[in-house]
């Protein structure tokens, strides 16, 4: 008999995680689930929202208030509950007193399971989130398991030791990632990979047309703009072609804080006629422009705090869509980016180095192309999202053979 997974998410759905938004779709079909999350976010760059966004639980801004009547309901187990996240290892006191103010999401999540039991909770990233999880699966006896995935493991880390030791299983998204687990806990059996895969079928529609040789080449890249994603060295790099003579046109679609820093460095490399800086897109029109492009560059670095990408998602998208990529040696990007295998690497954080690697995809057709196969059969063969779901659902609830 299928259990009713509570699944528990900081903010749904992001642009930014759509591979979450894609997963629950999947489970669904598998098992019954419940999508709980603390932030009901907008989803306006998807595609048919409705489908998901109708059903997830969320508190509203009284959550504080609801809080408060469940403490003033079960005093006991609340009290329990908000000495439990105090007590979890903090890396300094202001960290703690955040703890306290966030015990009232713990609460509320303890309320609602009362009101309608859950067998198990999953949680998406080992952040704060995560405590709650652990915090309410102490006083229920609810087993919870997570998915780890990038800035929750070499960031956030608080109680991390105590997250693996105490979750059913963890998930994470790379080999990278998981050796990294392993050195905070070496239970092996408990952290286990699970790429996320891609839903297929939503590609179909998508050809990549014909070059024209007299345009310039296309080239795209996606993601948040964020240090991590290290697009300012995409762009001297663009300043590096462009002095070699390229004819090309480079896509950036994405938003965020470095916005700004990176129109000025766009100015300051003289290349504001080939770059173009796109804004947020909807997933179609994202995978649109990808399968036109003749090239993809993923130029990803480790920043001086330790945030990194796992896979960027869009990498096994463009592979899939059979569009050629550049990347650096970053994570778990080599897991899928296999040197003149799959695509280029490079060294991350070296504009000339990821100017010679894109020239290289530009104007090695036979290596390209060959390249491209590969990644495309690659891909094919290990982000199946239906297989990798029902993996990780095998993870909650273990099958017959398994018992």
């Amino acid at each position: 008999m299928n259990k009713e997974i509570l699944y528990l998410i900081g903010v749904f759905p992001r642009r930014s995680e759509t591979f979450i938004f894609r997963e629950v779709e999947v489970m669904r079909r598998i098992t019954p689930i419940r999508v709980v999350t603390f932030s009901k976010n907008t989803l306006d760059a998807f595609d048919d929202p409705g489908r998901i966004l109708d059903t997830v639980e969320s508190p509203d801004r009284t959550i504080h208030k609801e809080a408060l009547k469940y403490f003033l309901r079960r005093p006991l187990r609340s009290v329990r509950c908000i000495a439990g996240w105090f007590l979890l290892p903090h890396r300094n006191a202001g960290k703690r007193w955040k703890a306290i103010k966030k015990s009232a999401y713990a609460l509320w999540l303890l309320d609602l399971i009362e009101k309608k039991p859950t067998q198990h909770i999953h949680v998406h990233f080992l952040g704060w989130v995560s405590e709650v999880a652990l915090v309410v699966s102490r006083i229920t006896g609810i087993p919870w398991s997570a998915s780890a995935h990038a800035n929750d493991i070499y960031v956030y880390r608080n109680a991390l030791k105590n997250k693996l030791s105490e979750a059913s299983f963890v998930s994470t998204c790379t080999a990278y990632n998981r050796q990294t687990l392993l050195t905070y806990n070496d239970l092996a059996h408990k952290i286990h990979l699970d790429y996320h895969g891609i839903p297929t079928s939503i590609f179909n529609d998508f050809i990549r047309p014909q070059k024209d040789p007299t345009l310039p080449f296309k080239i795209i890249t996606v993601g948040r703009l964020v240090e991590k994603k290290g697009f300012n060295y995409l762009i001297r790099a663009c300043g590096v072609l462009k002095k070699r003579g390229f004819r090309f046109e480079l896509i950036l679609i994405g938003d965020g804080p470095l916005r700004e820093s990176l129109s000025v460095a766009i100015q300051q490399e003289h290349v504001s006629d080939c770059v173009t800086m796109a804004g947020e897109l909807n997933n179609t029109q994202v995978l649109r422009e990808i399968a036109s492009a003749a090239l993809f560059v993923m130029p990803s670095i480790i920043t001086s705090n330790g945030d990194r990408d796992g896979i960027p998602n869009v990498i096994i998208e463009a592979m899939f869509l059979k569009t050629p990529v550049v990347a650096t040696d970053v994570s778990g990007i080599p897991e899928v980016v296999k040197h003149r295998e799959t695509g280029l690497l490079c060294e991350p954080a070296n504009a000339l180095a990821l100017a010679d690697a894109m020239s290289e995809s530009l104007t090695q057709s036979d290596q390209t192309r060959a390249c491209m196969a590969s990644a495309y059969q690659f891909v094919n063969n290990y982000f199946d999202m239906e297989k990798n779901v029902r993996r990780l659902y095998e993870h909650i609830v273990p099958s017959e053979k398994n018992l």
